[in-house]
Formats: structure tokens, C-alpha cells, sequence
């Protein structure tokens, strides 16, 4: 499975004649990424030469001359038109040395831009055109297909080119098209397309994306083994999407299945597990959703209790350990503002601490650094609220001033600093902390032009 770490129009489903352009693309050495990525290029090109390999020449050849017959008898210029795109991919791709071939070819070129229709037929083939093409299908292992469609995902990953992910997605959903439902093959395949839709989706917020994702792992839990180790990765990948479809369009419903799938999990996954931390991860996230719309108190309970025993279990201190931190941070703080523990808030704050202690050893280019600041700098203010002492409001502000400082602060940084800095006007009537309030307000006022 894709390791996931979250609008272009989507493409349609692979064509038959799709197949052949995006395979052209690939193979000309005119189609380049945007940023030339080397090995992984090279790994590309290779899987792409086996899929041509896997093609037999005599069958694109067979599925020509068939078409070709049929236009000599019914004069239809669709036959004509697959007749010559049959007849020139194998010219080109193969080769051939068939000098009756090459003349036959050049002759239907010639027919073919004479009779061009002004308003085509349907797309009828004939039963020996079909059954050349189910040849042309069963010659093709679509292990080669999903390898080549997982390179082409590694090299998305490193170009950030939509058109290779397009690529991946389609050359993956052809594979999981070739394998009957008996194939053991099926499974991975079921996985692979989902995989790379989902991760679509993030990158282009397309809805059919994620609603396909969810769909094949249905039917790849479906045909799942009764093992519990089998059915674990299959759940949280499910629960997963179905928490990113709340969140996309806010059905109540796929929230709560989303719970129901993990707390299945969390039931059956002990500390050693490889997945313990991102099930209970996941269905922590999960229960903070439905909080958020519904403000059960049980579900705040269940999720800070997730997330204790997530940071009471984690031996590695990486950037899942400081995701922890912060995320039962923020469960202890909306704890606090529910039912005022001053515990909660006391633990929040440590634990911020802690975090922002440990961030350069873990991770000192953390892509959170800058939330763990503005959080640290909110909950400094609730203490401040709290006790009315100016030193916890002289740390709040400083900790908001890193917040700043840190690339692609949201507004709400600014508007906090600013909060913070006219709470200490007013107790001490500095005028720097006045005119920097200003400054701050100026500067969220620029952004929300901006926006």
C-alpha cells in the first residue's frame, strides 16, 4: 500500500486507442517530466519495454488485417480507422520488415483521410475483431501493468506531475480490469487503484476519487481472509477514507462508519502490532470529528484515552511521537474549555513543551513547527485567563512571535498576537505593544484582502 502522508479535470477510463497514445507518450523520448528524475525515469522506461514485449506483433497485425477485411466489405470508416490505428501501431512499435504490409498500410492512410465521416457510427466491432482483441487483452500479464503503474506514482512523488499520476491511475485500474475475480493477483490490484485514487484526491479534491477508493475496499475486504491480521489494514485503510469523505461533504453517517471500522481494529491490535499507532491515531482523529459537529463529551474522552496510550506505548521519538504530543494537546485544551480541569490545561502546556523541547533532535525541519508555537502560545493565554499573572501573557506573546515567524502562518496568528499584545497594553500601556497590535492587524487585514 501507498504510504500516505490531504482541480485538474479528471481523464476518462482508459480507451482501448488510450492505451496506445499514453503508451506512444511514454515511450518517445520527447516525453519528458518537468524535473528529470534519473533512476527512477529509467525504471519506468524498462517496465514500459516489458509491456510492449508482452504484446505479441502477430496479434495487433491479426486485429488489422481483420478490420481491414470488413472495410473492403462494408465500406464502414470505422473499421478503416481501426484497421490503420492496429496496422500502424504494430508498423512502428515492431519494425516489421513486411514490405506488403508497409504498402498496405500506406494505402489505407491514403483511403482513410478521403472518407473521413462527418458523422461517424458507433463504435460496433465484429465478433472476430473482438475476439482478437480479448487475445491482445490475455496476452498481457497485468502484474506489468500495476508495476508499471506504480513507477509511474514513485516518479509523481518526486516530480509532482499530474499527468503521471493520471498515468498510474489508469494504467492500474486496466490491470485490475485483466484479472478475473478468482486471481489471487486481483486483491493487490483492488489495492493499488485505491491507493492511487485516494492519493488523487488529495492532491485534486475530485469526490469520484475518493468515492472509488472506498468502493474498491469494500470489495477488497469483501474477498478478504478471516485473519485477523488480514482484515486490520483493510479497516483502518476504510475508516481512513471515510473520515476524508465527512470531511469533504459533512454526511454524519460516514463518520460514524469510520468509527465503527477502527474501534473493530483498536479491539484487536496489540502494542506490537505495526499498525497500533495509526489505528488508534486514526480513530482518535475520527472521534474529534464527530466531537467537533456534535459535542458528545464521550467521544472527547475516548480520543484523549486513544492518545494516551498511543504516547504511553511509543518508544521511537519521530514525527508520529510529536503528531501525538500535539494532537493530545489539543484534546486536553478542548477538555479544559468544556469543563474547566485546570489539570487538562496544566498537562496541554507541558506537553507543547516538551514537544517544542525535543522538535530539533526529531524533527528540526517538522512541517508543524509553526502550529506548535500558535497552540502553545493560545493555551498560554487560557493560563493567563486563568491566573492573571503577566508572565504566562509575556510567554504566550513570545511564543505567538515565533508563530509568525514561521513560514505560511495562517491569519489566525496574526489575529492572536495581536489579542495578546492589546491584553498587555491594557495592563501596562506600553506604547510598543500598542503600535506592534496594530502592525499585526494591518498585516491579517493584507491577508484576507489578499485571499
Amino acid at each position: 500500500m501507498i504510504q500516505k502522508t490531504c482541480v485538474v479535470i479528471p481523464k476518462p477510463k482508459m480507451s482501448d486507442d488510450r492505451i496506445s497514445t499514453d503508451s506512444d507518450a511514454l515511450g518517445s523520448t520527447q516525453y519528458q517530466p518537468t524535473n528529470p528524475v534519473g533512476d527512477v525515469d529509467e525504471a519506468v522506461r524498462l517496465e514500459f519495454l516489458a509491456f510492449q514485449a508482452a504484446v505479441n506483433p502477430a496479434l495487433l497485425r491479426n486485429l488489422g488485417m481483420q478490420q481491414d477485411a470488413r472495410y473492403q466489405q462494408a465500406r464502414h470508416p470505422h473499421d478503416l480507422h481501426t484497421a490503420v490505428q492496429c496496422l500502424g501501431l504494430f508498423d512502428s512499435r515492431f519494425q516489421t520488415d513486411d514490405s506488403q504490409l508497409s504498402l498496405r498500410l500506406d494505402a489505407l492512410e491514403g483511403s482513410f483521410h478521403q472518407n473521413q465521416p462527418t458523422n461517424p457510427m458507433g463504435d460496433f466491432i465484429d465478433e472476430a475483431f473482438r475476439l482478437g482483441f480479448l487475445a491482445l487483452r490475455v496476452a498481457v500479464d497485468p502484474a506489468l501493468l500495476e508495476s508499471l503503474g506504480t513507477k509511474l506514482y514513485v516518479r509523481y512523488e518526486q516530480t509532482q506531475d499530474i499527468e503521471d499520476l493520471n498515468l498510474a491511475v489508469e494504467y492500474s485500474r486496466l490491470a485490475t480490469k485483466m484479472t478475473t475475480y478468482d486471481d489471487p493477483h486481483r486483491k493487490p490490484c483492488l489495492e493499488l487503484l485505491a491507493d492511487l485514487l485516494e492519493r488523487r484526491f488529495q492532491s485534486t479534491n475530485l469526490l469520484s476519487d475518493l468515492n472509488s477508493a472506498i468502493r474498491l475496499t469494500r470489495a477488497t475486504l469483501i474477498g478478504t481472509g478471516h485473519t485477523i491480521d488480514d482484515l486490520i489494514p483493510y479497516w483502518l485503510d476504510l475508516g481512513e477514507r471515510l473520515g476524508k469523505r465527512f470531511g469533504a461533504i459533512g454526511n454524519i453517517v460516514d463518520v460514524d462508519e469510520a468509527i465503527g471500522y477502527l474501534t473493530q481494529a483498536v479491539k484487536v491490535t496489540t502494542e506490537d502490532s505495526l499498525f497500533f499507532v495509526n489505528v488508534l491515531g486514526e480513530l482518535a482523529f475520527n472521534l474529534n470529528l464527530r466531537y467537533e459537529r456534535l459535542a458528545d463529551p464521550k467521544d472527547l474522552e475516548r480520543a484523549i484515552s486513544l492518545r494516551q496510550r498511543v504516547f504511553q506505548a511509543t518508544v521511537d521519538q519521530d514525527e508520529l511521537w510529536l503528531d501525538c504530543l500535539r494532537d493530545l494537546g489539543k484534546d486536553l485544551e478542548a477538555r479544559y474549555k468544556y469543563i474547566g480541569r485546570f489539570s487538562d490545561l496544566q498537562d496541554a502546556i507541558n506537553l507543547a513543551h516538551i514537544a517544542i523541547a525535543k522538535m530539533e533532535i526529531v524533527g528540526p525541519n517538522y512541517h508543524l513547527i509553526g502550529d506548535f508555537f500558535y497552540e502553545l502560545g493560545t493555551k498560554l493565554g487560557l493560563l493567563y485567563q486563568r491566573t492573571n499573572m503577566i508572565d504566562d501573557l509575556d510567554e504566550a506573546i513570545v511564543c505567538s512571535r515565533k508563530a509568525v515567524g514561521a513560514t505560511g502562518a495562517p491569519i489566525e496568528v496574526f489575529r492572536h498576537l495581536e489579542h495578546l499584545l492589546t491584553l498587555r497594553y491594557k495592563e501596562t500601556h506600553q506604547s510598543n505593544d500598542s503600535e506592534e497590535a496594530g502592525k499585526w492587524a494591518e498585516e491579517a487585514a493584507r491577508w484576507e484582502n489578499a485571499v
